[in-house]
């Protein structure tokens, strides 16, 4: 890596990153369905791995040249940036690698980033300004330039538990639009806020943007301390309309903090 100090204490480290990888072919069978190996979850980890598929149904061979670059900024009492851009380059083109497009059969669309010879732009940034403040996103970005995925979220902490989060994530990479095309995106707020003690009120929702509608939605009261948490509210949701309209009712959550586990983690807002 490389290291300069800058005013104020501040420090900017560049971290190059290169991978030459020599294969052979992987020989596919077409006569094997693709069940496990539909999308490739490019990141900054798994572009340089050897073989960037989750299964066994696709392979990756050939010859590539894989590169890629850190800057990190860090100042004052540990508040860091920092900004990911890399992206692979093949010998050969992998058409192995391309599906037919659900609308359109007769032709063809690489939901992977990797079927052509230069793959798709791997971007990652986190940035946390404050000890209250934390951000983060990741985009794969085609040669094009346009995104082909994207997610990004923001945390926000006020007081000793209160927080809230925005998730957005978009995937563009179906090329032809249609009733059997599977893009989305969606915008998800989780939120909570206590008023008196260990009681206070949580809320969650979930927007789809491509159809303009709040897919599901919930408020509810919040006991939480150190053994439990519980939340009693009410939930609206529209993924399975009924023929009298969207599914809502009361809802009930129970949470223990020590069963099968030490704490509740991120993913329960504790």
């Amino acid at each position: 890596p490389l290291f300069k100090p800058l005013r104020s204490g501040a420090s900017l480290i560049l971290e190059p990153v290169g991978q030459l990888l020599i294969a052979n072919d992987p020989d596919l069978d077409p006569r094997i369905p693709n069940e496990d190996s539909q999308t490739s979850a490019l990141d900054e980890t798994s572009l340089f791995a050897v073989d960037r598929f989750p299964g066994y149904d696709l392979l990756e061979g050939g010859a590539r040249v894989t590169a890629g670059a850190r800057a990190t900024l860090r100042w004052a009492a540990g508040r860091t940036a920092s900004l990911f851009v890399g992206r692979s380059l093949r010998a050969d083109h992998e058409d192995e690698f391309r599906v037919p497009i659900p609308d359109d059969p007769a032709d063809l669309y690489d939901p992977t980033g990797l079927a052509d010879r230069a793959s798709d732009w791997v971007v990652q940034a986190d940035f946390e300004p404050s000890d209250r403040i934390r951000g983060r996103a990741h985009a794969l970005i085609d040669s094009s330039g346009d995104i082909r995925r994207a997610e990004a979220a923001l945390d926000g902490r006020w007081g000793r538990r209160n927080l809230a989060t925005v998730n957005y994530i978009v995937d563009r990479s179906n090329p032809v639009e249609g009733p059997l095309n599977r893009n989305y995106e969606f915008v998800q707020l989780t939120a909570q806020q206590f008023v008196y003690g260990n009681w206070g009120v949580a809320t969650a929702g979930i927007a789809d943007l491509d159809r303009d509608q709040i897919t599901r939605s919930e408020v509810g009261l919040l006991f939480d301390d150190d053994c439990v948490r519980f939340e009693l509210g009410y939930r609206r949701d529209n993924t399975r309309v009924r023929p009298t309209g969207p599914s809502e009712g009361v809802y009930v959550r129970l949470n223990l903090a020590t069963f099968g586990g030490s704490g509740y983690g991120r993913s329960e807002q504790r």
